[in-house]
């Protein structure tokens, strides 16, 4: 599933996405969308799942991130859920990463284990929420929220199994 730059107002709502043999494996990916929903989903055999960027000419808004599960890492996985505004680019503003469950790989984050990144990462977020998500052996970190993100908030997360830190501010 791809949002483009310039696009506004999509919902997916109860997608079930197998990422295999997807072009680097991104499950959904959005850029610079203003107004992008998915809900109810399940994505499993990602590299990356849910991807919401800026781009160089607009800033993402309105994303809402609801109520997924996200499982079963590709081969080359490495963020589950992850909002970035690029270095240099427009600050994401009023995303929502509420209710997630994602389950990755135990064990420590490495070259052979690149399974195991952060499991949410959210850099460079205005104005977000990320609350009551499930990160389950999220190798280096569950929840790293970082990067410029400001005017937000992180309730009741539960991390476990986590290489280094549950959630990372």
């Amino acid at each position: 599933l791809v949002a483009k730059a310039n696009g506004s107002n999509i919902f997916f709502r109860n997608p079930i996405i197998n990422a295999n043999n997807l072009v680097n494996n991104f499950a959904v990916s959005a850029v610079g969308v203003q107004g992008f929903e998915i809900t109810d989903y399940s994505i499993r055999n990602y590299d990356y799942g849910v991807v919401v960027n800026s781009s160089s000419t607009q800033a993402a808004k309105r994303i809402r991130i609801l109520r997924g599960h996200i499982h079963t890492p590709g081969n080359n996985a490495v963020y589950p859920i992850q909002a970035n505004n690029i270095t240099g680019n427009a600050l994401i503003d009023d995303i929502r990463v509420n209710g997630n469950t994602i389950e990755g790989v135990p064990g420590a984050y490495s070259a052979t284990n690149n399974k195991t990144a952060d499991q949410i990462t959210m850099q460079g977020c205005i104005n977000f929420q990320c609350n009551e998500n499930r990160s389950k052996d999220g190798g280096e970190i569950g929840i790293s929220i970082s990067r410029l993100s400001a005017h937000g908030t992180a309730n009741f997360n539960i991390c476990s199994g986590c290489d280094a830190d549950g959630m990372q501010i």
